[in-house]
């Protein structure tokens, strides 16, 4: 928006001339902090003159700047500004597929590690799991993984220990 320097009127950026009075000299006015002043960006708060505001999706409050003044949004997955006193916390869940990836793979090494009757596998996502455990990760998803773990692990050991003991007595019983 600009304002007119001869009689105060208020205009759109598109227009040349003062619908009123006929003048072309105008002032910018800041979509930020309403400061009339020439140029391009506010000499008091740093805005464009044309700049829209951006609509925080957490709050629905309005702002110019990098971050939400209310919330601190920030538009990035871990949003906690430097000046912002509280931690962002989103209303809608929003996850990092990396981290959601990371998750599946102690599960996934655990389900290959059990239907091909590979220890190591099963055993380094197990680790895995309670790793992710000790450095905090609490979710159902990571404790079910252990679990799963657990009775893949005990599973492979009693099939294993049954396996040898029919090896054995096969062995036996033919000499």
């Amino acid at each position: 928006m600009r304002v007119c320097t001869f009689c105060g009127c208020k205009t759109d950026e598109k227009v040349n001339s003062c619908p009123n009075c006929g003048s072309t000299g105008f002032l910018n006015v800041c979509p930020n902090c309403a400061n009339e002043f020439e140029g391009a960006f506010c000499p008091d708060c740093g805005t464009r003159y044309n700049a829209i505001a951006k609509v925080c999706p957490d709050c629905r409050t309005k702002y110019f700047s990098n971050a939400c003044p209310n919330c601190g949004y920030n538009g990035s997955s871990s949003a906690k500004t430097s000046n912002s006193q509280t931690e962002y916390r989103p209303s809608t869940p929003r996850q990092d597929t990396r981290a959601k990836a990371n998750a599946m793979t102690p599960l996934i090494l655990i389900i290959l590690g059990t239907f091909t009757c590979m220890f190591p596998l099963t055993i380094v996502g197990l680790v895995l799991a309670i790793r992710a455990k000790n450095a905090g990760d609490n979710s159902q998803q990571n404790r079910i993984t252990i679990v799963v773990g657990l009775i893949s692990l005990a599973v492979s050991v009693i099939w294993t220990i049954v396996s040898m003991l029919t090896g054995v007595l096969n062995s036996v019983s033919s000499s």
